[in-house]
């Protein structure tokens, strides 16, 4: 994976902090980047992963991409570099996984340069496999950086959090995200709308990309039309599906918001918004429920609530 040019506009402060501390032999032995989803963060942490295997970059400069180090990051293969994430299927980052890679780096580089690790999301280690992971944040060995990366802060260790140099990481503006997202080749409708929904770049750039903003309006859509009474509620529950139920749920919870942001949220809206949560959390929990069933009573209520509401005009 060459992340040449990879660094994100929004990026370049940090990249210039990293860079002198690098330079200085000031950088820490565990760094912790945190902050909101969608903005790149493990991708800032890629680049200065990249940038400490370079046999060949000095200064500010990103990694050059053509000397051996590069060549053996870009096809995944370097000796003395491990990026840990949750296995596929699971959520958690074990203790086995932790345990692995204290083994790895602890051996001598082989590439006589740096050894390094990026584990994300930081947040997904359970309670043992913080534990393990402390003494080597205490006692790194030379040349050692393991660089963590989280949107959830509060969620991380405080031994681990106190362990590492916390770099904070802001949600770009507005105008840098647009700007961004129109290099990548979305029109002003386009980015608006997913910038609406999603104020973080590549969050808004997969919503996009993804389909799900389509699917997002069609969702809504659904919301108003119920409230106008122009829909029906079993069969628009019936027509969007359960597949997306907790993202529908979610959906259905930001046009309430924004109802309400707008003035324009009828009374016993916020008992429906209760309730709505009380659905959101029963569809997210592992108990065995039939989604069509809570999306059908929602859409029940919303249904009665909004003809109610019109008929007392």
């Amino acid at each position: 994976m060459a992340l040449i040019d990879a660094l994100l506009p929004w990026q370049t402060a940090s990249w210039a902090g990293l860079a002198q501390a690098l330079n200085q032999g000031r950088l820490p032995h565990g760094i912790l980047l945190h902050g909101p989803a969608g903005i790149g963060k493990e991708r800032l942490a890629l680049t200065l992963a990249e940038r400490l295997m370079c046999a060949e970059a000095i200064g500010e400069a990103l990694a050059c991409g053509r000397c051996k180090s590069c060549q053996l990051m870009a096809s995944g293969t370097h000796p003395d570099f491990q990026r840990v994430a949750p296995e596929e299927g699971k959520k958690q980052i074990g203790i086995a996984q932790v345990r692995e890679l204290r083994e790895r780096l602890a051996q001598t580089a082989q590439q006589g340069r740096w050894r390094v690790a990026v584990l994300a999301p930081a947040d997904a280690m359970n309670v043992n496999s913080a534990n393990a992971l402390l003494k080597t944040l205490e006692e790194p060995g030379a040349d050692t950086v393991l660089i963590l990366v989280t949107a959830r802060l509060s969620a991380v260790p405080i031994t681990v959090r106190s362990r590492c140099r916390l770099l904070a990481q802001a949600l770009p503006v507005r105008e840098q995200s647009a700007a961004w997202l129109r290099d990548q080749g979305l029109d002003s409708e386009a980015l608006d709308a997913a910038l609406a929904e999603e104020p973080a770049p590549l969050r808004a750039l997969d919503l996009v990309t993804s389909g799900a903003l389509a699917a997002r309006r069609e969702w809504v859509a659904a919301f108003e039309a119920l409230a106008s009474g122009r829909a029906e509620p079993v069969s628009s529950a019936n027509r969007l599906g359960t597949a997306s139920l907790s993202e529908i749920l979610v959906c259905f919870q930001r046009f309430l918001a924004q109802r309400a942001r707008a003035g324009i949220a009828g009374a016993g809206e916020l008992r429906f918004a209760e309730r709505l949560a009380e659905a959101k959390a029963l569809s997210q929990s592992t108990a065995n429920v039939n989604g069509l069933l809570i999306l059908e009573s929602l859409f029940t209520v919303w249904f009665e609530l909004q003809s109610k509401l019109r008929h007392s005009k």
